[in-house]
């Protein structure tokens, strides 16, 4: 779908790994995003109601158009998580998104830190 691809690949420029950064991004929000609201981007729906595939592309790609990161889901409480997920979407410096190697790390370190103890996709 169109709001997994990075705004660098949809304009034709050069891309690499951060692109794919971006995708993870992309999905890590749409995750929190079922997670608090349960609207489902993929199930039955229109943009009206919510869900649905229209209501993604305007949840999610409008704002990274705009240069912006969407809306914090309800669902990511941990501040350290969403800023990586925000560092994943960076919108217009492919360069200023983690790696893999540093997600990974990240992650791990918001698992380690975490204590509220429940079980969650980190």
């Amino acid at each position: 779908p169109p709001r997994y691809v990075a705004p660098e690949v949809d304009k034709e420029q050069p891309y690499g790994l951060p692109s794919d950064v971006f995708s993870f991004g992309v999905l890590a929000y749409e995750l929190y995003h079922l997670c608090g609201t349960g609207i489902d981007y993929y199930g039955e729906g229109d943009m009206f109601e919510g869900g649905g595939l229209m209501d993604g592309i305007e949840t999610i790609r409008t704002p990274l158009l705009a240069g912006d990161v969407p809306a914090r889901p309800d669902a990511c409480d941990d501040d350290a998580v969403w800023a990586l997920v925000c560092a994943c979407m960076e919108p217009d410096e492919p360069a200023k998104r983690p790696t893999f190697s540093d997600v990974a790390s990240r992650m791990a370190d918001a698992r380690a830190a975490s204590s509220t103890g429940k079980e969650d996709w980190l």
